[in-house]
């Protein structure tokens, strides 16, 4: 999924730019075990309006989403952006070089 030396800065992270596949995984689980019992994102449909095409074979995606963390039976929505940047490799896979998100001035609610 990600390229070799791509780029994480997490929604609700405060820790430094992620670049080596442990320092994801170490972010995805802090985050899930930290922020809820559950999440459930709400990505919108992707759509041109988003894309924007940097290179041939590389396209940046950006836009808002939403997603409903439960713990302890409260329910909160977090508003958020998002940027991606792809690249698609030779095989025709696409793999992620960046992936930036962060809370809106709506926060979570």
């Amino acid at each position: 999924m990600y390229a070799p030396g791509a780029r994480l800065l997490g929604t609700l992270d405060t820790e430094r730019v992620r670049v080596d596949e442990a320092s994801v995984q170490r972010y995805f689980t802090f985050f899930l075990r930290q922020s809820a019992d559950t999440i459930a994102p709400s990505f919108p449909e992707p759509s041109h309006d988003g894309l924007q095409l940097l290179a041939p074979d590389v396209a940046a995606y950006s836009g808002y989403y939403q997603f409903q963390m439960s713990k302890a039976g409260r329910c909160r929505v977090a508003n958020a952006k998002f940027t991606f940047v792809f690249q698609r490799e030779e095989s025709g896979q696409l793999r992620i070089l960046l992936q930036t998100s962060g809370l809106t001035p709506l926060g979570v609610v």
